[in-house]
């Protein structure tokens, strides 16, 4: 709601005082909104001294986040909850979203707290009223529309230089994206906006951080984000540790809140996205940043770049389809113009180094050093005196981190493999890159052997690689049972890469038979790793006994394993186990068109498993019919 405009003359300081208000507030009732709407015109004049309205912002905070636990009385902490759920809406209804927007801009380009803590109070707010009545985040909304909310905080998000004020405004979009209908208003400009000003965020590394924290003037920074008031340029060692794990927390809310965006309750078309995409290339080349950059050994467990490859996955627009562009899923409601699948893969292929920096990421996530790993994020829990609870959160966060990057980019690279006019050269230096991905999934008992000799560690990494082979995405719209987007585990995935990498060099006419006679790469296979293609990599893949068992695990075991655990979901999720059975189908599917096409299907390591070959078809009908049941389930034919 706008700030109602009524004529007053500037009051005390002393009576404008937050606990003054408050407490009249409290007293008052109702009957206090004009003096509410009397103190927040104050607010925003230019006559307030910058320390008094920080002092204002922080008592503010105080009331709204209560006291802490352990100084808190439980006899009286009932009667302050009514209280603080009582002014806050009486402040909602006086405008204070409005005002704390106005104090925000007023002092954006200041060297101060005073942006920094106005944000924070939109969040306070916004999650309070929420905790009281999810009918309030209508009048939040619409007060944060009414004011451009949006505009302003993805303006602070790109403002390389205010570090702490672009932190709070990744956790106020974070915030904001747990209300109801968040993203619905917002039209499509406003979303690639968000979507830009998220990738320039995710991207800022933590060098030119402590650049600016050393500064003298920015002081005020490193008191915000840790209690460090040096005012040299040597700041401390902790905030050196610290600052690196803050600002990843930050850029974490900001990617939570822009794919919650992007899954808003009302869809956006693959049209959409690639208008998006068109009109601002620069959100892919940003997101590509952020997942290829390298991350300390300490702080691995980066999460917000885990969100930011979903984010990538959740633009390139995946289609449910049998010709297979790609294996991301979206479901039947987002079936719309196939071309704008094509068109966004497209613009993704066209931006500079862009397959380079897919498999940079990868080749990050998944095969950085783990003793490494576990000594550098053992140290810091460590030295921040982190309880165990925090280490089990951090090696869900690097499984979660290691697994996501590791088949979003294994994802975006197949869908790339499957666009039309992609020359062999390509397909064959993906090749070795999808035969990694085919590596074998620990069993129950190498994974606890691995664990075991990790026990000297508080945090240990063994189980990270195991949980890497079997981590899965699925995105949904807010309030919805659809699948925007599937992404199946690395078993499946990998294979599902090679195969059809090795179907389409068959249809350019690289069969088994003449990659096995190639005697170098040819002259225009690009380097995607720091190492040339090599030629023996590529006959070790294509090896008779390889083949044949690479086609044996694919049906008898992962294909069949995905069929087995969609009939498990399928009685409490039908359109969880759909895209479930849809990853086997798209698994056996390229099995099976390997083997049977006309270039390979009498090569050697093929027509020795025919009955392998036999059972992928037969996966293909089980998966079918299964399908067919999810559908009738749903009545969503």
């Amino acid at each position: 709601m706008p700030t109602p405009k009524i004529p007053v003359k500037v009051d005390t300081p002393e009576r404008l005082r937050f606990h003054t208000l408050y407490h009249k507030c409290i007293v008052s009732g109702p009957n206090s909104e004009s003096l509410l709407v009397l103190a927040f015109q104050q607010l925003c004049s230019p006559n307030i001294p910058e320390d008094f309205l920080i002092k204002w912002l922080e008592d503010m905070h105080q009331v709204l986040l209560g006291p802490e636990p352990e100084i808190r009385d439980k006899a009286d902490e009932a009667l302050q909850a009514k209280n603080r759920y009582q002014f806050v809406q009486q402040c909602l209804r006086a405008g204070i979203i409005g005002t704390m927007f106005e104090v925000a801009r007023s002092h954006a380009e200041e060297r101060n707290a005073v942006t920094y803590r106005a944000i924070q109070s939109i969040s306070y707010i916004a999650k309070l009223l929420n905790e009281v009545s999810p009918e309030f985040d209508v009048h939040v909304l619409k007060d944060i529309s009414a004011n451009n909310g949006i505009g302003f905080l993805t303006k602070i998000l790109k403002n390389k230089h205010k570090i702490v004020q672009r932190g709070a405004a990744g956790g106020c979009i974070e915030t904001l994206s747990s209300l109801s209908n968040f993203g619905d208003d917002l039209t499509i400009a406003q979303i690639a906006e968000l979507l830009l000003a998220c990738g320039v965020y995710t991207s800022h590394s933590v060098s030119l951080v402590l650049h600016d924290l050393r500064k003298p003037e920015n002081a005020y920074m490193r008191g915000l984000m840790i209690s460090d008031k040096t005012k040299d340029q040597e700041i401390s060692p902790r905030i050196i540790k610290f600052a690196p794990i803050w600002l990843g927390v930050t850029q974490q809310a900001t990617a939570i809140g822009t794919l919650s965006a992007l899954c808003r309750s009302k869809l956006i078309t693959r049209k959409d996205r690639f208008t998006m995409l068109e009109t601002k290339p620069e959100i892919i080349d940003n997101l590509l940043i952020t997942i290829s950059q390298a991350r300390p050994a300490y702080y691995r467990d980066r999460k917000g770049d885990a969100v930011a490859a979903q984010i990538l996955c959740s633009l390139m627009a995946f289609k449910l389809s049998d010709d297979r562009l790609g294996s991301g899923y979206t479901d039947s409601s987002q079936l719309d113009d196939k071309d704008y699948s094509i068109k966004c893969n497209e613009l993704l292929l066209k931006r500079p180094r862009a397959l380079e920096l897919l498999v940079r990421a990868r080749n990050i996530a998944v095969y950085e050093d783990q003793q490494e790993t576990a000594t550098g994020i053992s140290d810091s829990l460590i030295e921040l005196d982190s309880s165990m609870r925090e280490a089990e959160e951090r090696l869900a966060n690097l499984s979660e981190t290691t697994g996501s990057i590791g088949i979003c980019t294994l994802q975006l690279l197949d869908n790339i493999a499957q666009l039309p006019g992609i020359p062999p050269s390509v397909y064959l230096a993906l090749l070795p890159i999808a035969y990694m991905a085919c590596a074998k999934v620990l069993s129950p008992e190498e994974c606890k052997a691995a664990v075991a000799q990790d026990a000297d560690n508080m945090f240990t990494t063994s189980q990270v690689r195991l949980q890497r082979h079997i981590y899965e995405i699925r995105l949904k719209p807010l309030r919805q049972d659809d699948t925007l987007v599937f992404i199946p585990p690395e078993t499946t995935l990998g294979p599902t890469f090679l195969f059809g990498l090795l179907k389409q060099l068959a249809n350019a006419g690289y069969s088994l038979a003449k990659l096995r006679r190639m005697k170098e790469m040819p002259p225009d296979t690009p380097i995607l790793n720091q190492h040339p293609t090599n030629i023996i990599h590529i006959h070790q893949i294509v090896e008779p006994r390889t083949i044949g068992k690479l086609i044996r695990m694919s049906i008898q075991r992962r294909a069949r394993q995905r069929r087995l655990l969609g009939n498990e979901r399928l009685a409490g999720d039908p359109k969880y186990a759909r895209v479930t059975y849809l990853s086997a189908v798209y698994l056996a599917d390229a099995v099976w068109q390997f083997g049977t096409h006309p270039q390979n299907r009498n090569a050697e390591g093929v027509k020795e498993n025919l009955t392998s070959l036999r059972q992928a078809y037969q996966e293909l009908l089980f998966n079918y019919g299964n399908l067919s049941e999810t559908f009738a389930r749903k009545q969503s034919w």
